[in-house]
């Protein structure tokens, strides 16, 4: 089987379904059929159908084979690209703070029935029991864990597994590279703190998430905006352009897998240039890579950080979104400021209780970890595809 050959054979049939010859709702011919009309054998035969049926233009349904569907138009309006051949203006995102906190108070104070501004799976779709199952045998093993004081940086299995499991981004990390924080959010803040001060201009996309705004206003930094594409992140063009127009800019935050709120993912020749252009210029780099294991992927995506060859990559990331909300587990990579970030920590909130990251620590540290993101990630797939029906059902039209 090659490439080019199941992709000819599945832009033949979309054609056709284009077409109108091959109707919704019409029986697409057999595995059988497709392995006899094309001369072609059963795993190619196959792979077309999934080809098409990723695209949208089939669906499988339990023993009865494949089915067409013609796809709604996008589920998103095609998003331009952003315009990078002029200077940010650094006081753009002055007083969003309080617009922002306003938003947040008045949101919280409704009675929403689908909150669709969260950034997390329904309660279901995460291991609860399986970590409560951790967390049991921990405090039975280990009764003195509530009544003990946790090590500064964190559990060492958990951080040791953490840094086995970022092998496979493409970072080498020592379990004592890790610090475990609370959540990302407190990483994100740790790392400024370690590489600016009030007054510093700190760059960042646009449009970027909310609670990063909201913690540059509350340590009194500046926030450059710089335009992102929704297909590619942060455009190093602008940036280029910003470092040229401003020489105060102490750091850049950017989301480089399914960034918040675009969506987009940085290809690898992207994340090449913001580590080199950041370095020439001395300016830090922090990495938020919490979503990267919501990719509906069968590889693990390049960190920014595998690219970091003298420290000055921060990798921020947290379990919030992919394992347990209600653990609140993050942790930081800080690179040559690691030892700055830990005395940061100390003085803010001290150590993290330990019990979570044990239980955590376990379970990450089997197979079943992974068989878990396989099935959230097919839960999602699957909220999407509702989603696609449910529109389509209300709108009662047939766009191409």
């Amino acid at each position: 089987m090659t490439l080019s050959l199941y992709r000819r054979l599945a832009t033949h049939y979309r054609g056709a379904i284009e077409a109108g010859t091959l109707q919704p709702g019409e029986r697409m011919p057999s595995l059988r059929n497709l392995m006899r009309l094309h001369d072609v054998s059963l795993s190619t035969a196959l792979q077309v159908c999934r080809t098409l049926e990723s695209d949208g233009w089939a669906e499988a349904r339990p023993r009865s084979g494949y089915f067409v569907r013609r796809p709604q138009r996008l589920q998103m309006a095609p998003m331009d690209e952003p315009q990078a051949g002029f200077a940010p203006d650094p006081a753009r995102y002055v007083g969003v703070h309080a617009r922002v906190s306003d938003f947040v108070a008045r949101r919280r104070a409704a009675d929403v029935k689908l909150n669709l501004s969260i950034a997390r799976a329904a309660p279901q779709f995460y291991p609860a029991e399986a970590l409560r199952a951790a967390m049991t045998r921990a405090l039975r093993m280990r009764p003195e864990l509530l009544s003990g004081v946790p090590p500064l940086q964190g559990d060492p299995h958990f951080r040791a597994t953490l840094a086995k499991r970022a092998i496979a981004a493409g970072i080498t990390l020592a379990s004592e590279d890790v610090l475990v924080t609370n959540g990302c959010i407190e990483a994100l803040n740790l790392a400024l703190r370690a590489v600016a001060h009030p007054g510093d201009a700190i760059a960042v996309e646009s449009p970027t998430f909310y609670g990063l705004l909201q913690v540059l206003e509350s340590l009194g930094l500046r926030a450059l905006e710089i335009p992102t594409s929704p297909q590619t992140g942060l455009s190093i063009e602008a940036l280029e352009l910003a470092v040229q127009t401003y020489g105060d800019i102490k750091a850049v935050v950017v989301v480089p897998h399914l960034q918040n709120p675009l969506g987009s993912v940085m290809p690898d020749a992207h994340k090449a240039r913001l580590v080199q252009l950041c370095e020439t210029q001395g300016i830090a780099l922090i990495e938020d890579d919490t979503y990267s294991e919501l990719l509906d992927t069968d590889r693990t995506l390049r960190a920014i950080k595998s690219w970091d060859r003298t420290g000055n990559v921060m990798h921020c990331a947290s379990m919030h979104k992919i394992l347990a909300p209600g653990m609140r587990l993050g942790w930081i990579a800080a690179g040559r400021w690691q030892a700055r970030i830990e005395m940061l920590k100390y003085t803010q909130t001290r150590n993290n209780e330990v019990l979570s990251q044990i239980g955590a620590g376990e379970f990450m540290a089997t197979g079943a970890y992974d068989r878990h993101l396989k099935r959230l990630r097919a839960q999602l797939r699957l909220a999407l595809r509702r989603r696609d029906r449910r529109r389509h059902s209300t709108t009662g039209c047939d766009c191409g």
